[in-house]
């Protein structure tokens, strides 16, 4: 929007049912596609200027309610992985003493199904941890501090942004769509998007995790 004042110091607050102001995904005072963007600060307006500003706002349910989807999944497959464990080591311990106690060639077949048994417990345990993307240099070493942006394909728009935190990590939950991955960082380019910079996400929520690889741009 944009409106005409005169001359002075001036805030904007903005309101909004089932949202938050202001956004703590979009920072910065130019966020590709949005220029100008307002965070509530201050505006000093000239005798002639024209207020051109963008506001971005955050869905304040939705984003409340994927963060205790995810807190609730997250301590349930650590319960769930618990009770796994649990279960198969009483049922080996069973296992050995009804060996034990009868030595018959159906209870060795049971023995030995725990070996594959037991590759697969390791493997639930240890595969579904969280997974991150990662950005990495050149070089191989990783990446903080840097904007990650998620885009629509269809309209350009700005979908969601991310920083890395200290080891270079990020991760973007996203909705079914196409979408394009980018970095928002002047100081690098994009070497490479693992697969490609183009998302398919062809489930109602994926996450978006494609490691990224950057090059610093030498100042001239």
């Amino acid at each position: 929007f944009s409106a005409r004042l005169d001359a002075g110091k001036y805030r904007i607050t903005v309101r909004a049912s089932k949202y938050e102001f202001p956004s703590n995904i979009i920072f910065g005072k130019d966020d590709y596609p949005l220029e100008n963007v307002y965070h509530g600060e201050f505006i000093k307006v000239g005798d002639s200027t024209d207020l051109n500003i963008s506001i971005p706002l955050d869905p304040l349910e939705v984003a409340e309610y994927r963060v205790v989807a995810e807190r609730v999944w997250s301590r349930l497959k650590g319960i769930l992985n618990i009770a796994q464990v649990v279960f198969f080591v009483v049922g080996l311990i069973l296992a050995i003493y009804m060996y034990y106690k009868n030595p018959y060639w159906l209870t060795i077949i049971v023995l030995l199904l725990y070996i594959p048994s037991f590759f697969l417990v390791l493997r639930n345990i240890f595969a579904k941890r969280t997974k991150y993307g990662v950005v990495r240099d050149t070089e191989g070493n990783v990446v903080p501090g840097i904007a990650v942006i998620l885009k629509e394909a269809e309209f350009d728009k700005l979908v969601a942004k991310r920083v890395t935190d200290k080891r270079g990590r990020y991760r973007i939950l996203a909705s079914e769509g196409r979408y394009y991955l980018q970095v928002l960082e002047t100081g690098y380019k994009v070497e490479s998007i693992e697969g490609d910079s183009e998302i398919l996400v062809e489930k109602d929520e994926e996450w978006v995790i494609n490691d990224i690889t950057v090059s610093k741009i030498e100042k001239k």
